[in-house]
């Protein structure tokens, strides 16, 4: 997970960052994107089918869950929800300028991204599209003062070792807090925040075309899965289609229709 979208946040409100803890009394909307937000809120506090009608809605938090990261939030209905805080957006006007200072750093630094020079041949940069997960190949943009500037901003601690992993490639393999720990051909393992990282791009297998919609496709037919696991992981969600980690290890990979 990479935060919410700009297009997502409602107007007058900012994305919750890892700077900013809600408290009882805070007004806040969740996230328009139903998919982002069920999917964040389904793995780490528990997902209801009531839940979406209250996906684009603003509350007040009231409380906290018991257990796990949920944040409990009351609507003008009288129902409350928990979802999960990376998925809520606070409302801006309603907090102290100190606070309001906090946010707008965190949406300077989403804002801006990767650079185009920045970022390595055959990767494209994250910036909040995509949901990296472990088993992804990335890169960390090659800009050391941007990457480090971005990680201090958002709550991230820095070593000097990590200067030399500017640039390089690597597998992401875990979380740590805002930060996505990625391993090194060298054995090393550094966190970055995602927002700093590079998706690998593959291109189109020679020797074969995309296809849309209108295609059908028959038994027998002999195709290549798209090389942006990225890509092909978003359109599946989108399209209902169950995603496992296993399926990454045929991404890019050449096979017959059955079925």
């Amino acid at each position: 997970w990479t935060g919410i979208l700009e297009e997502d946040v409602p107007v007058g409100h900012a994305p919750v960052n890892g700077k900013y803890k809600l408290q009882i009394g805070d007004q806040v909307a969740v996230s328009s994107n139903l998919e982002r937000v069920r999917e964040m809120t389904e793995r780490l506090v528990g997902w209801h089918r009531e839940k979406a009608a209250y996906v684009g809605q603003a509350g007040v938090v009231f409380g906290t869950d018991w257990v796990g990261p949920g944040i409990r939030v009351k609507f003008s209905d009288g129902h409350w929800w928990s979802f999960h805080p990376q998925t809520l957006c606070i409302k801006v006007d309603t907090l102290p300028l100190s606070k309001q200072q906090l946010l707008s750093r965190h949406s300077e630094a989403r804002a801006t991204g990767i650079p185009e020079e920045d970022v390595p041949d055959g990767y494209a940069p994250v910036n909040g599209k995509y949901n990296l997960q472990i088993g992804d190949q990335v890169a960390v943009s090659s800009n050391l003062e941007r990457v480090k500037a971005i990680a201090k901003e958002l709550t991230m601690h820095w070593e000097d070792d990590r200067d030399a992993y500017v640039g390089q490639t690597g597998v992401v393999f875990g979380r740590a807090g805002e930060g996505l720990r990625v391993k090194f051909s060298d054995g090393h393992r550094w966190s970055f925040h995602p927002l700093t990282l590079c998706i690998k791009v593959e291109e189109v297998l020679e020797g074969f075309v995309p296809v849309n919609f209108l295609f059908k496709f028959q038994m027998g037919d002999q195709v290549a899965v798209h090389g942006n696991i990225a890509l092909v992981r978003e359109i599946a969600k989108r399209g209902k289609v169950k995603w496992q980690v296993e399926k990454g290890e045929y991404v890019g990979q050449v096979g017959v229709v059955m079925g």
